[in-house]
């Protein structure tokens, strides 16, 4: 039974690892992704000084209103 067995792949896994276009597809999609992670983390980046100052400002709305009591 082991010999009739022996010319094929042993699980599912590995014939699709002797397919032409399997790690140029792996290459792809992690490049793609370590793209997306760069681009989203920069645009994060950029709006966090708007939030900042606005948090800023409404603590020092905060701030001036408990003072005046």
């Amino acid at each position: 039974m082991k010999e009739e067995n022996k010319g094929t792949p042993q699980n599912k896994w590995s014939r699709i690892y002797r397919k032409r276009w399997f790690f140029p597809a792996v290459y792809l999609v992690v490049a793609a992704l370590l793209l997306t992670a760069v681009i989203w983390f920069q645009n994060v980046g950029n709006q966090m000084p708007g939030l900042v100052r606005k948090e800023i400002h409404i603590l020092q709305i905060y701030m001036t209103k408990m003072h005046n009591r």
